[in-house]
């Protein structure tokens, strides 16, 4: 297992427990992600061999746009969506590919919406209001990582 791989993984893992937890992640963990992100970033592009090229250009601006509209989108619904998860993908790309968060992000929507509906039946027997609940968003990621962890999914497409 490559180095970037434990340090994402790591990364990963603590975002969700804090996620879960705290309904919230540190920014020092992000800050974390940023600093070791960087250096595996420009690694696995020198490793590829694809740093000075327009395709490489590209494909890690391409990386960046799922987390940058889930940023987005966070402003725009005044926090409804956290500002945090939308930060998760965006240094989520200085270790995937593009592919890879378009799957952490579609297996996170599906997830969550299934969690949402567990969450929705029995209240709705009880009478009891949901209205302030908030589901952590990256714990429901989790199944995604296993998938790519699995080795389902290639690294740096």
């Amino acid at each position: 297992m490559a180095i970037s791989t434990l340090v994402y993984l790591l990364f990963f893992l603590t975002a969700a427990v804090c996620d879960l937890y705290k309904k919230s992640v540190p920014v020092l963990l992000f800050i974390l992600a940023l600093l070791t992100g960087i250096p595996c970033f420009f690694y696995a592009c020198l490793h590829a061999g694809t740093f000075v090229t327009i395709t490489f250009l590209f494909k890690a601006l391409l990386r960046f746009l799922p987390g940058c509209l889930l940023l987005g989108l966070s402003i725009l619904t005044k926090g409804a969506l956290g500002i945090g998860d939308g930060l998760f993908l965006v240094l989520s790309a200085l270790f995937l590919s593009f592919r890879e968060i378009l799957i952490l992000l579609l297996i996170g929507i599906f997830v969550s919406a299934i969690v949402s509906i567990l969450m929705i039946l029995p209240a709705h027997f009880r009478k009891r209001s949901l209205q302030h609940e908030t589901i952590p968003f990256i714990p429901c990621m989790l199944p995604a990582l296993i998938l790519l962890l699995g080795g389902s999914v290639n690294a740096y497409h």
